[in-house]
């Protein structure tokens, strides 16, 4: 399910896969998988292979996406990961005010359990997965960066 928000002075979008047989009501772990520079939600979820993931354990996969240009139809985003990684960093982008946005959105559609909130992320996403675990630590329990140092 394709959801928007306004932040920052801009429309953002995510992505959530939740589990088909999932009751109503039961709170849900979230994992948040952030795409890699150049990329954006749509690609992450195809590459991630997430969602089958999620429909075994039952938790709900979320792909928030970066800002950048469009190419085709599809944004060529990054993330503000501090010290990295043009041009979210460049134009100081607020992608953890946005994360902690998505948070509260999901919040409105979906029972969170909020103890299990996760975040990974591959390249520039692990770098910002990185900076969520410093910037909202109070809300992430756990990351899981692949192939991205912490640069910030």
């Amino acid at each position: 399910t394709e959801f928007t928000l306004e932040h920052g002075g801009r429309t953002r979008r995510y992505l959530v896969h939740a589990p088909p047989n999932a009751a109503a009501g039961t709170p849900r772990a979230v994992v948040l998988s952030l795409h890699g520079g150049s990329g954006n939600a749509d690609a992450q979820v195809a590459i991630s292979g997430l969602n089958p993931v999620a429909d075994r354990r039952g938790f709900l996969a979320v792909y928030p996406e970066g800002t950048g240009a469009k190419v085709k139809q599809a944004v060529v985003g990054s993330w503000n990961a501090g010290g990295c990684c043009p041009p979210a960093n460049e134009d100081r982008v607020d992608d953890v005010g946005f994360i902690a946005a998505v948070l509260d959105d999901l919040e409105k559609n979906f029972t969170l359990d909020r103890r299990r909130i996760y975040a990974s992320g591959f390249s520039n996403g692990a770098q910002m997965a990185y900076r969520l675990a410093c910037d909202l630590s109070d809300r992430i329990a756990a990351i899981g960066p692949i192939a991205g140092q912490g640069v910030f």
